[in-house]
């Protein structure tokens, strides 16, 4: 099976997987390429069969949006549904637009079904199925024969299967010692072969950085490498130019989580990364690492929130001009780019940016994905947010949810969440942050949040030391803290913004309006009345739309109409009018 990506989609259209079963690997393809990879796949009936995954990430408007690539808005596939198969986790199937599902007649089920009511979930959602194939956990395949393969080579191509159990495998197994792991698992390089035989010159070759001196970089010389990194602390603009000194040429560079989890969506180009590299290292600057952790942590918290703005056109786009930003800024306001070379992102690029800042500083974190209840609704009334997601808890009430990212870090050996995000203004205006050094109790007590996984934070953190970690102190009566100086200075900057952002959205509301009223005129556009004289009416009739005042509209013939007028006009004024009764002249 062949394993393609974003840029290989002129392939498809030129026919160069023409009797291929192909792979499509979505964390390759951006928001503004799905309608090309539809058209190119639908114009190109001789791909044997395409294969896809769906796994949860938090994001499913954008899984989606995703599906478009496949599914029409109507649901129609852009290929003989007998040549398609979607693979996906039972529990995402519920968020699914049901109309993106219902022809798809072929579906991996990557987990264990428990009852009958799975299965009549399944045919609910998948009316059309008629291939049903459930696959167990990845960490419970075995790979033996992959192993066995992969020895008698010097570079052999995997199944798909995420980096991380592929990694966990080689690590608890160990069948080979001379084994690395390349192109977040699509290839094993076998240490002991690739000195004796040479990479397959066709191949653009995928290598983690922590694997690059294992694999020899005289191996690799000449090759087109993209370059995996688990965090931006692990490669420097020195470290790629020393590789390029010594003859690799490198394409990309891809940073996934501490997890190995797909952190972003796209690689960075190599200028790209080097210009974000910059800006972390700019970012902290000056900071000790011989500090104690927690206040290492605290001065990038600081210079992040500082720095950086969220980016509200994003996240939450109103008018048809921001709707437009928002898909073309998808990827990049959730990743490093945006928010590092251009100073705004959304909580993603927050989350990613934070993790990879503390990682140049010795401080281990990692992101986190989850959701935030915003407000509860009365179960009559769901129908009225299909366009939301549910959450529905423990009790039966049920809430609107939208996704969220925030980190949890490493401090002291202990784990803590910290959301920047939301501390963002807080910070910048002087206040101590909120949102920092919590508890996952507190978080989904205070926070809302929940759907979260990751290290367990237990460890709590008092108002008061969070104060003296940020410089902010504060006179306590108890636990009773009393407000001082910056914290009337935050809170008049706060209401301050709050009033420039009702302005704001009052005039996008008015915007929005305006939109709509002039899509309903153009739709049902009229000819406007004219109003001018009959003269100037009759010369425009003869080049424009016949005017609404021309008496031939009225079923009236003009010469017959003005005799009529004729004969009711009032005498002259000019001449006396006579009482009938007295013979008094009345213009007395």
């Amino acid at each position: 099976m062949k394993i393609v990506n974003g840029d290989d989609i002129e392939k498809i259209v030129n026919g160069e997987f023409d009797g291929e079963d192909i792979r499509i690997m979505p964390a390759s393809i951006s928001l503004d390429e799905i309608p090309k990879l539809y058209e190119a796949l639908k114009n190109n009936p001789n791909i044997k069969s395409v294969c896809t995954n769906i796994f949860q990430v938090g994001y499913m408007d954008f899984w989606n949006k995703y599906l478009r690539c496949f599914v029409d808005e109507n649901g129609e596939l852009c290929m003989d549904p007998s040549k398609f198969t979607l693979e996906i986790d039972f529990e995402d199937i519920s968020v699914l637009d049901d109309k993106l599902l219902r022809n798809i007649e072929n579906i991996e089920v990557t987990q264990k079904l428990d009852d009958d009511k799975h299965m009549q979930e399944l045919k609910m959602k998948f009316p059309n199925l008629k291939k049903l194939d459930i696959i167990g956990k990845t960490e419970e395949i075995t790979f033996e024969n992959i192993f066995n393969k992969a020895s008698n080579t010097s570079f052999y191509k995997l199944p798909y299967v995420d980096e991380l159990h592929t990694r966990k495998l080689l690590s608890e197994e160990s069948p080979s010692e001379s084994f690395c792991i390349a192109d977040d698992c699509s290839c094993i390089i076998n240490l002991d072969k690739i000195s004796e035989e040479a990479l397959p010159e066709d191949e653009k070759i995928s290598v983690n950085v922590r694997d690059l001196d294992r694999i020899g970089i005289e191996n690799l010389v000449g090759k087109e490498i993209n370059l995996i990194i688990n965090n931006a602390g692990e490669l420097s603009c020195e470290m790629i130019e020393e590789y390029q000194r010594k003859g690799i040429s490198l394409q990309n560079v891809k940073i996934v989580g501490e997890d190995y989890s797909v952190a972003a969506i796209k690689p960075y180009s190599v200028k790209d990364y080097m210009e974000i590299r910059q800006k972390l290292e700019e970012l902290v600057e000056g900071i000790d690492l011989n500090l104690p952790e927690k206040e290492r942590f605290a001065k990038v918290y600081e210079r992040v929130g500082k720095n950086i703005i969220y980016d509200v056109p994003a996240g939450y786009p109103k008018t048809d001009k921001e709707k437009e930003y928002e898909k073309e800024q998808f990827i990049d306001c959730r990743n490093l780019k945006n928010g590092l070379l251009k100073g705004k992102c959304v909580c993603s690029g927050y989350a990613e940016i934070l993790r990879n800042a503390l990682r140049m500083v010795g401080i281990e974190a990692r992101s986190v994905r989850g959701d935030v209840i915003d407000r509860e609704i009365k179960p009559k009334d769901i129908h009225k947010y299909k366009d939301y997601e549910i959450y529905r808890s423990e009790d039966g009430r049920i809430f609107v949810k939208e996704g969220h990212e925030w980190d949890k870090v490493k401090l002291d050996g202990k784990w803590y969440n910290v959301d920047i995000t939301y501390d963002a203004n807080k910070v910048r205006q002087g206040a101590s942050p909120k949102y920092c050094l919590k508890t996952d109790k507190e978080i989904k007590e205070k926070d809302k949040k929940v759907n979260f996984s990751g290290p367990e934070c237990n460890t709590e953190v008092s108002a008061k030391e969070i104060d003296e970690l940020f410089g902010n102190k504060h006179l306590y009566v108890g636990n009773r803290k009393i407000p001082n100086m910056r914290d009337f200075i935050a809170l008049t900057k706060e209401v301050g913004l709050a009033y420039i952002e009702i302005g704001t959205n009052i005039v996008k509301s008015v915007i929005v309006l305006k939109d709509k009223i002039k899509k309903i005129y153009n739709k049902n556009k009229t000819p406007l009345l004219n109003s001018g004289d009959n003269k100037n009416s009759e010369a425009k009739s003869k080049s424009t739309t016949t005017s609404s005042w021309d008496l031939k509209n009225w079923g009236l013939n003009r010469e017959e109409f003005e005799k009529t007028q004729e004969s009711v006009k009032p005498k002259s004024t000019d001449q006396p009018v006579k009482n009938e009764k007295d013979g008094e002249d009345m213009t007395k």
